[in-house]
């Protein structure tokens, strides 16, 4: 894993040594980044099931203004700012420990307003479509941000979930990036 442009460009991340946290490839994250460059200089982040951080580190990188890393695993959050350290990003990244839905509740009522959500869950949790509920319901991204949830290809999200409207969707391999946007 590595930073693949930016002000981190080239920086290797670690990851973990068991298989229990999945980073997204180079290849889906450098398509990713292509989709959303529009949104991510002076953005706020929030990078859901953030695992090693790679994600939001390559958003802080590019020009992000501030990353919100949320995980609630111990070996996570340790490799998630070590990694912030390594890409010498440390100062950008908030690292929230708690579950997904209990952290986003908790930027809601600091009255964050997020121009990008990335969430990437384990598979087996099905929890995708409650999460953008609870952003939907909040309001917690600003206008014109964007949602971009990573999942595996036999789980199908709806077409519309709370105000936000799937406005694209890639597959690679077993892999479906999933990209909602407000309804106008």
């Amino acid at each position: 894993m590595r930073v693949i442009t930016g002000t981190a460009k080239g920086k290797k991340l670690l990851a973990p040594n068991d298989e229990r946290v999945r980073p997204t490839t180079d290849r889906i994250k450098e398509t990713l980044f292509n989709i959303i460059n529009p949104y991510v200089r002076d953005a706020v982040i929030i990078d859901c099931f953030a695992g090693t951080g790679g994600i939001g580190i390559e958003a802080l990188s590019r020009g992000a203004r501030q990353a919100y890393f949320i995980d609630n695993h111990g070996e996570s959050i340790k490799l998630i700012r070590r990694n912030l350290e390594i890409a010498r990003l440390g100062e950008k990244g908030i690292v929230l420990p708690v579950d997904a839905s209990s952290a986003l509740t908790s930027l809601v009522n600091k009255n964050v307003k997020a121009d990008i959500i990335f969430m990437d869950p384990p598979y087996h949790l099905n929890i995708i479509s409650r999460l953008v509920e609870i952003i939907s319901e909040n309001n917690l991204l600003a206008e014109d941000g964007i949602i971009i949830a990573e999942h595996d290809n036999r789980m199908e999200l709806k077409e519309q979930i709370g105000q936000f409207i799937k406005v694209d969707q890639r597959v690679y391999g077993t892999t479906i990036m999933s990209y909602y946007k407000e309804q106008t």
